[in-house]
C-alpha cells in the first residue's frame, strides 16, 4: 500500500444516477435493453457478484443488471451527466469498465493497482481514477476508452472533487495528511496541501493504532467551488481550503476520526 506509514482497510458502496439506457450482459453482448428517462434509475455496485444492479426509482425494484467481468470486485459506479456513459472501477482486476449506454458496448481500460474511487469531468469526457495501491491517479479518455496519463505522487488517492470550471481536480490522500491538486490543462500534480495540526499529528502514538495513518477520505467543495473541506482522521479536524490560493485558511476541531464533510 502506498502510504507514509502502515496499511488501511476501506469499505465503500458506489452509487450512480443519471441514465437513459441500461442493459445487462457480458462484454460486447447485449441481453436486455430498456430505455429510461434521465434521472429515472439508480446504479448500485455489487462487489462480490461483480455486477451493477439497476433500480427503477419509481418502483424501487431491480429491473436489470450489468455484468462487469468475472471477480473484478467493482467498487464505484458513476454515470456521466449527459447520460451517455457509465463508468465502474474493477478493483480486483485493475481496470475500468466503460459502458456506452447508446450502443450498449462495454470496454475495459487497463489501469494501475487497485482502482477504486474517481471523478468524472462535468462535460463527460474524462475520468480521474485513484489507484489505491500504486499511489497514482489515472486520467481516462471516456470518449476513446483509453488511459492517457498516470500521475504519480499520491498516498492512497481516495477521493476526488473537480472545480465547476474544470480547471483543477482535488485528490485526497487516505494514507497521508495531504490534498493533491491536479492542473487539468497540464495534467500534472501542481501542489500538495498539508492538512492537520503538526503538533497533534506529532503526538500520535502510532504503536497503539497499528501504525495506521488515517488521512483524508474525501475532499468536499462548496457548490460555487470557492472553498474545499477536508476531514483529517488523525488530527480530528476539518480543514477549510481556499481554492483560489490552494491554502488552508482555517481548521475546525470536530469529533474523533472524521471521515468526510457534506455541504447542504
Amino acid at each position: 500500500m502506498f502510504k507514509k506509514i502502515g496499511l488501511s482497510v476501506i469499505c465503500a458502496v458506489g452509487l450512480g444516477i443519471l441514465s437513459q439506457q441500461v442493459y445487462a450482459g457480458n462484454e460486447g453482448k447485449t441481453i436486455v435493453t430498456q430505455t429510461f428517462n434521465p434521472q429515472s434509475v439508480v446504479y448500485v455496485t455489487n462487489r462480490d457478484s461483480s455486477d451493477i444492479a439497476v433500480i427503477d426509482m419509481k418502483t424501487n425494484k431491480v429491473i436489470d443488471r450489468i455484468a462487469c467481468g468475472d471477480c473484478c470486485n467493482p467498487h464505484m459506479t458513476m454515470a456521466t451527466m449527459d447520460g451517455k456513459r457509465l463508468v465502474t472501477t474493477g478493483t480486483q482486476k485493475n481496470y475500468a469498465v466503460i459502458v456506452d449506454l447508446k450502443t450498449r458496448e462495454i470496454k475495459k481500460v487497463r489501469l494501475g493497482i487497485a482502482p477504486e474511487h474517481f471523478a468524472i469531468s462535468h462535460d463527460g469526457k474524462w475520468a480521474y481514477i485513484g489507484n489505491m495501491e500504486e499511489g497514482a491517479v489515472s486520467i481516462v479518455d471516456l470518449i476513446n476508452s483509453k488511459e492517457i496519463n498516470r500521475i504519480q505522487g499520491f498516498y492512497e488517492p481516495h477521493g476526488f472533487s473537480m472545480l465547476p470550471d474544470m480547471s483543477k481536480v482535488y485528490v485526497s490522500n487516505l494514507g497521508a495528511h495531504e490534498i493533491g491538486v491536479i492542473d487539468v490543462k497540464s495534467q500534472k500534480l501542481i501542489k500538495t496541501i498539508y492538512i492537520g495540526n503538526a503538533h497533534i499529528l506529532a503526538s500520535l502514538n502510532l504503536d497503539k493504532r497499528l501504525s495506521e495513518i488515517n488521512g483524508i477520505a474525501n475532499p468536499t467543495l462548496t457548490p460555487d467551488g470557492r472553498y474545499l473541506y477536508a476531514a483529517d482522521g488523525d488530527s480530528n479536524q476539518v480543514a477549510v481550503i481556499d481554492t483560489h490560493t490552494d491554502s488552508v485558511v482555517k481548521t475546525i476541531p470536530v469529533g474523533q476520526n472524521p471521515w468526510r464533510a457534506y455541504v447542504s
